[in-house]
C-alpha cells in the first residue's frame, strides 16, 4: 500500500552535516538537508519517519490551529465587510477578488495559501489606510512624509525621524477604534519621539480610550489566525 506523505518544506543548510527533521511551532514539517545531499531524498526521509512525524505534529497542534487551515471567510470590521473565500488548486499562486466580496485563491500547494492571503491583506490595507491616516493627521494638525503598509509579527506601527509612518496590515482585521488608536499613536510621535508623559497626553487628546484599545491589541495578538503567524 502506498503511504500518503505529510506536506513538508525542504531547506538546504550549509551548516548541516546530516539530514534531520524539524516540526515548527505551527506544526509544519521542515526537512533540513546538507548541501551534499540530493533534495529528492527528502521524501524517503519523511517516509521512514512517518509515525514519528504524525505523533509530534499532533502534539504541536494541541495549542495551535490545524495545519494549513483554510479560512472560509475573513471579517474586515473597518470596511463592514465579510470576505468569503473560494479555493482552487492550480499551477499558479494568485488571488482575485470580485465585486460580491468573494476572494478566489488559486494555489499550487496548501503551503502557499497563507502567503497568498497575506499578500491580499497587504493590498487591501494599502487601499484604505492612507486615506484614514491622512484624515486623522489633519484632525491632529500633523503632516508626515509617507506611509507604508507591511506585515509584521509584533509591531503594529512605527514612525521614523524622517516622518515616515509604517502600519501593520493586520490592523485591517481589527475594529475601527483600535486602528484609530494605532494611527494616533504613531502620529503623536511626530511631536514626541518617545513615550514620555507628554506623548501619552497627546495620544489621550485624540484617543481618550487608548488604554482599552491597547488591551484589545494585546488580546488579539494572542489569538490571531494561523495564516498570519
Amino acid at each position: 500500500m502506498n503511504q500518503t506523505l505529510p506536506d513538508y518544506e525542504v531547506r538546504i543548510s550549509k551548516r548541516a552535516k546530516h539530514a534531520h527533521l524539524t516540526i515548527k511551532s505551527n506544526g509544519v514539517l521542515e526537512v533540513v538537508l546538507p548541501e551534499t545531499m540530493n533534495p529528492n531524498q527528502a521524501a524517503n526521509l519523511v517516509r521512514s519517519h512517518h509515525d514519528w512525524i504524525l505523533k509530534h505534529q499532533q502534539s504541536k497542534q494541541t495549542n495551535h490551529e490545524p495545519i494549513h487551515v483554510r479560512p472560509n471567510s475573513i471579517d474586515l470590521p473597518l470596511l463592514k465587510q465579510t470576505i468569503t473565500i473560494k479555493y482552487i488548486a492550480s499551477d499558479i499562486n494568485a488571488y482575485e477578488e470580485d465585486d460580491d466580496d468573494e476572494l478566489t485563491v488559486s494555489f499550487i500547494s496548501d503551503m502557499a495559501i497563507a502567503k497568498i492571503l497575506q499578500h491580499w491583506l497587504k493590498h487591501r490595507a494599502s487601499m484604505c489606510f492612507s486615506a484614514m491616516l491622512f484624515g486623522i493627521a489633519q484632525e491632529m494638525g500633523e503632516s508626515y512624509k509617507s506611509v507604508s503598509i507591511r506585515l509584521q509579527k509584533t509591531r503594529w506601527g512605527s514612525c521614523s525621524s524622517q516622518r515616515r509612518i509604517n502600519l501593520n496590515a493586520k490592523l485591517l482585521l481589527l475594529p475601527h477604534d483600535v486602528i484609530r488608536y494605532v494611527m494616533v499613536h504613531e502620529l503623536s510621535h511626530l511631536q514626541h519621539f518617545n513615550h514620555s508623559d507628554e506623548f501619552w497626553q497627546r495620544v489621550a487628546e485624540f484617543a481618550p480610550d487608548y488604554l482599552s484599545q491597547r488591551q484589545k491589541l494585546h488580546a488579539w495578538s494572542r489569538q490571531q489566525p494561523y495564516w498570519l503567524c
